[in-house]
């Protein structure tokens, strides 16, 4: 387990956990990596506290073990393509034999093209030009990766002849071993903070059960401004060992029942409109191909060509009027005040209508970032509207879930759906009303969205749910009817699907989505020695397209292998750390999920505040105690805190979750069209319940709502025009565990 926490994050209450705690029964090893000892890490036989922003050290440290010691898969890594794999009876199949033009400015994989041995791929519809056939080397000859049967060679460094000259190529493999190669293992260690004979434990441990063991890693390792680099790193390991779809081994490829497909088509838009232009967030788009490339390096932002879902740049990016400002944001279950770098310095942007002409939030209530609205539109909750969350790849088994409405808290709220549906008929754009999802159909209800994916669950896979028995029909309306009262219209949601689906939609939704079912030793999951539900592809450590890509900063390619680089600003210059010692985490609470469940007085019960977590020899050193209220200095903010000594976090490491520290859902009072709201009362607790003992909460009073740490104030600003926390330049994940801090008694 390497910077995640399955035991109380990831989602939870994670089903992860009752797996984990039955697989360490059977006798499971377990090393966890992680500067804090999690609640994983209190189970584990080893936990290993790395130095944050230095795990891509110590997985090269361990590769480099691994290679040197000859303890990789030599077979699966010399199989190139599909065809060598089936062969062999591997389900997946590496890049470790391709051949990389090392003398090539964008350092591409060879291709059958580059040999004339191949036509040129044309476009797709879309404009895109498919890869060529990679090359690689069997018995000496050059071949064609996905058509070769055999075996290629894997350590490779070689002169091929092409029609266009002689071209020098090195296989990835090859070039890996170089990569690790480059320091010592001592030096990894020492970088990482951990001592060579537990790196050389954890290489030959991982590398002495075949395919019967799996690195899992997240959140920590990934939310640094070198997270790109490092979560490849961490992934090689699985790969050397060619683990992936076997039982025991990686599970890469969760599988679901298609929600938005088949009986219905839910992504088609018939007669849409062509989206153009550049997001604000300059992601999907090189700089190189944009008009703003004019300009020349440095950019003035990063661009982003690879990932998605930056919403963390869209204030900064707002600000800087880059590449533009906005007529209208629309916020919806996110507060950036509360989740992304710089907190409540990004209110001004807010403010600002000449950054943001309307800005409209769907909220529970006015929360940090709805306060800055123009308008709140009351929202609904989890519990009172449909939902189809997304799962992480961590289980055998193919399903799906479908959230759906089981109260109604409130007359007034509605789903946010609801406003865009009505939004998008206002101004007649395509994909609502009549025919929205093809001939004979209609969007003109949200029931009319989410029972036609129900339908398409339901018809998923080669055999369909069955219908629900008349039984489970009566059962259904009447539970409805009384959980839901007069928002529950049964003859609308029968409207949106097809007489002949109803009972089969019944079905699904009785039971919160499709399961594949479970055997009592869980074997369904499985094909033999594989996994059913199989990812069946290429594990690649070398990525031509990000090696032919630049930095927007500095004009400079980025490596097509994962490489060691400090987390930096956008300028190049690294993170402050002059007066300020202490490495400042955060992570997620064990009793809180979003930024909104900070309104249950239950759920503060648990836990009354997010304690600063320290380590005993930091605290000495500061004359603190367990109990302490502490201060916390970034060179970007403050924040005040209960101290919690320990000998469970990393010496030079401080951390504390990231859920706590609001002004916002009733913790400060609020004015609304000239009226004065109050915070909401204290629940009458004197002083003496208020007096609060880390890990001691046994009297179970809740703290107040505006009570803990804001971790994303102290998050350290980037050098960028807009402000900001700092990224990952080819990621684009916030990095959010890059800031150093001091800690001082109050």
């Amino acid at each position: 387990m390497w910077g995640t926490e399955p035991l109380t994050a990831q989602k939870g209450p994670t089903w992860l956990a009752p797996r984990i705690g039955a697989a360490r029964e059977r006798g499971m090893k377990m090393v966890v990596i992680d500067p804090r000892m999690s609640k994983t890490g209190e189970k584990a036989d080893l936990w290993v506290p790395v130095k944050p922003g230095h795990d891509a050290e110590l997985a090269f440290a361990i590769g480099r073990d691994i290679i040197d010691n000859k303890r990789y898969d030599e077979r699966y890594l010399r199989a190139p393509g599909k065809a060598a794999a089936k062969a062999i009876g591997e389900p997946t199949w590496s890049d470790a034999t391709h051949l990389v033009k090392v003398d090539d400015p964008k350092r591409g994989k060879l291709t059958l093209v580059d040999l004339g041995r191949a036509e040129a791929p044309q476009p797709d519809a879309d404009g895109k030009v498919p890869d060529g056939e990679p090359v690689v080397l069997v018995a000496g000859q050059p071949v064609g990766a996905n058509t070769a049967r055999g075996l290629a060679d894997l350590d490779v460094e070689t002169e091929l002849a092409t029609p266009d000259g002689p071209v020098k190529v090195a296989s990835v493999f090859r070039l890996l071993r170089s990569r690790l190669a480059e320091r010592s293992l001592e030096e990894y260690c020492e970088a990482a903070g951990v001592d060579v004979g537990t790196a050389q434990r954890i290489a030959k441990e991982f590398t002495s059960h075949g395919k019967r063991a799996a690195i899992m890693s997240y959140r920590g390792p990934a939310m640094h401004a070198n997270g790109f680099d490092t979560i490849r790193a961490i992934g090689y390991l699985n790969f050397l060992i060619g683990n992936h779809d076997w039982k025991g081994g990686h599970i890469t490829a969760q599988q679901k029942f298609a929600p938005t497909t088949g009986r219905y088509d839910l992504e088609t838009v018939p007669g849409a409109n062509t989206a153009w232009g550049v997001p604000v967030t300059r992601e999907k788009v090189a700089y190189e191909k944009s008009p703003f490339f004019s300009e020349g390096y440095p950019a003035r932002r990063r661009w982003y060509p690879f990932p998605g879902n930056l919403c963390h740049e869209v204030i900064p990016s707002v600000e800087a009027g880059y590449p533009y400002t906005l007529d209208a944001l629309f916020i919806h279950r996110h507060s950036p005040l509360n989740s992304s770098p710089g907190a409540h310095r990004q209110a001004k942007t807010l403010q600002n209508v000449e950054k943001i002409k309307l800005l409209v939030s769907f909220d529970t209530s006015v929360g940090d970032t709805s306060a800055y609205a123009d308008y709140v539109l009351p929202d609904l909750t989890y519990l009172e509207r449909f939902t189809q969350e997304s799962i992480y790849p961590s289980q055998q088994y193919k399903l799906i879930q479908l959230g759906q409405p089981t109260t109604r808290a409130f007359d007034g709220p509605r789903p946010v759906e609801w406003f865009y549906l009505e939004l998008a008929k206002a101004l007649k754009l395509p994909g609502v009303g009549k025919d929205a999802f093809g001939p004979g159909t209609r969007f003109d209800t949200v029931e009319d969205y989410w029972l036609k994916m129900a339908a398409n669950v339901a018809y998923a896979a080669k055999k369909p749910v069955p219908d629900a028995s008349a039984e489970e029909l009566d059962i259904f309306t009447k539970a409805r009817t009384k959980a839901l009262g007069r928002h529950y219209d049964e003859k609308a949601w029968k409207a949106a699907v097809r007489p002949a689906e109803w009972a089969k939609v019944v079905y699904v939704l009785g039971r919160g989505g499709r399961f594949e079912g479970s055997s009592e030793d869980r074997a369904d999951g499985y094909e033999g020695d594989w996994l059913k539900a199989r990812y069946e592809g290429l594990c690649q450590f070398y990525d031509p397209k990000v090696a032919a890509a630049k930095d927007p900063m500095t004009g400079k390619p980025f490596d097509g292998l994962a490489t060691l680089r400090p987390p930096t600003r956008a300028d190049g210059t690294p993170v402050p750390t002059e007066g300020y010692p202490l490495h400042f985490l955060n992570w997620k609470a064990r009793q809180h999920g979003t930024h909104r469940t900070v309104q249950n007085a239950w759920l503060r019960e648990v836990r009354p505040s997010n304690y600063v977590t320290i380590a005993a020899k930091d605290a000495q050193e500061r004359g603190i105690s367990s109990g302490d209220r502490v201060r916390l200095r970034s060179p970007n903010g403050e924040a005040e805190g209960i101290a919690h000594v320990t000998q469970a976090i990393r010496p030079g490491v401080v951390g504390t979750d990231a859920t706590l520290g609001h002004r916002g859902v009733g913790a400060s009072a609020i004015e609304i069209d000239g009226r004065r709201i109050e915070p909401v009362e204290g629940y009458g607790h004197n002083d003496s319940a208020r007096l609060i003992t880390p890990m001691h909460e046994e009297m179970g009073f809740a703290g107040p709502r505006d009570t803990g740490v804001a971790v994303n104030a102290l998050l350290v600003d980037d050098t960028l025009v807009g402000g900001g926390g700092m990224c990952d330049p080819i990621g684009g994940g916030a990095a959010q565990l890059d800031t150093w801090i001091e800690v001082e008694r109050v």
